[in-house]
């Protein structure tokens, strides 16, 4: 891809900036990308075939480490092998090679039976880590001298998905070779996450849609077999909500649930202090919430962990707690209060660009 393509594909992700096309054009390189297919574990033990891809300059030599990115919550529809360039392998413009999986249900599994099993941690670093595996197998057939170093990095879902990586990295006896883990604005610890939703009955929320995401993906990852009438409010079938949630685009989910959060999961979730009214799918779903939180379990290698003390999105206490519990780990604040602007601030840094005057425009303040 030439530096006008890989700009061209940043910008139509990212619509606001596409002003600044040809600007992003001078800052960027020439890189080759390569989609590549490989094995992993499915949801039932099984062997499914995944996507992934790896990008690298085209002029690279030799490199000092693999930077393995685990993406962010999208749309199935932008899946890193789907998408020409993800903008959040950008750090292969600085010189990195950058291995990106497609979760399980993006990409080559994108099947109606093969969903995609959302914040499931085991099954996440499963496949991150085959993927990689893969990744090097490709590298090994090139010319590019190399080290063995790993770096591995994510923000938002991509944070939580970095820590589940490094976990399954660190059972492989991988761990002396992981050089660098940066992990931003990942929702740690689940229960903590979902419990936002159902603070108070009059809250509202943007992003909805992250709710049936949520609930699908514990459901689907670890067999759970919820009755839905169970978890979400009479609302929601009334209106034939629940027949979109097995094949719709989560930001299309956030426009049609709208912004109040209790026309959305079931009364039930407001009666924690009584065992959620004896609602057994709800007691249930929360056991897998804990089950999968990462807080409990102590990755050996130090993380530098990132997150915008007043983030909209993901509670910034989820960083705090993880920091506590991860020996010889970081936290740095971020600077905006936007848990999307916070994500850029967040690439940006590790490429060591976040303080270039070039970049100020794109930049104004949090409202633009």
């Amino acid at each position: 891809m030439s530096p006008e393509e890989v700009a061209h594909s940043i910008c139509s992700q990212i619509q606001p900036i596409a002003a600044f096309e040809d600007l992003i054009a001078r800052l960027v390189c020439e890189v080759r990308v390569v989609s590549i297919l490989y094995t992993t574990t499915g949801v039932d033990g099984d062997v499914v075939t995944a996507s992934g891809i790896i990008t690298y300059p085209k002029s690279l030599t030799e490199y000092d480490k693999i930077v393995s990115v685990q993406h962010s919550t999208c749309d199935i529809s932008e899946a890193p092998s789907t998408i020409g360039f993800p903008m959040e392998a950008i750090p292969a413009v600085n010189g990195n090679v950058v291995v990106m999986a497609d979760y399980l249900g993006y990409g080559s599994t994108e099947q109606p039976n093969l969903l995609h099993p959302y914040l499931v941690s085991s099954l996440t670093g499963t496949t991150c880590a085959d993927m990689f595996s893969a990744a090097e197998q490709y590298l090994e057939q090139t010319d590019l001298r190399n080290d063995d170093k790993i770096v591995l990095m994510g923000y938002s879902q991509g944070g939580a998905a970095t820590i589940s990586t490094l976990l399954e990295m660190e059972s492989r006896g991988m761990k002396d070779r992981i050089d660098d883990v940066w992990a931003g604005a990942g929702p740690y610890d689940l229960v903590m996450f979902f419990n936002r939703f159902t603070s108070s009955p009059d809250q509202t929320f943007s992003r909805n849609g992250y709710i049936p995401f949520i609930i699908r993906g514990l459901n689907y990852g670890e067999h759970l077999g919820l009755n839905y009438h169970n978890m979400y409010a009479q609302r929601i079938f009334d209106n034939g909500y629940d027949k979109l949630f097995d094949n719709t685009q989560v930001s299309v989910l956030h426009s049609i649930l709208g912004d109040t959060i209790s026309k959305v999961i079931h009364p039930d979730f407001y009666a924690a202090s009584s065992e959620y009214n004896g609602n057994e799918d709800i007691k249930r779903f929360f056991v897998a919430l804990e089950k999968n939180s990462l807080i409990e379990t102590a990755p050996q290698t130090p993380v530098k962990l990132f997150h915008c003390p007043s983030d909209d999105i993901v509670p910034y206490e989820c960083s705090v707690l993880a920091k506590d519990a991860w020996p010889n780990s970081t936290l740095t604040d971020l600077t905006f209060s936007n848990h999307i602007l916070s994500g850029a601030e967040f690439i940006l840094t590790y490429m060591g660009w976040w303080d270039m005057d070039i970049l100020k425009p794109f930049f104004m303040n949090d409202s633009e």
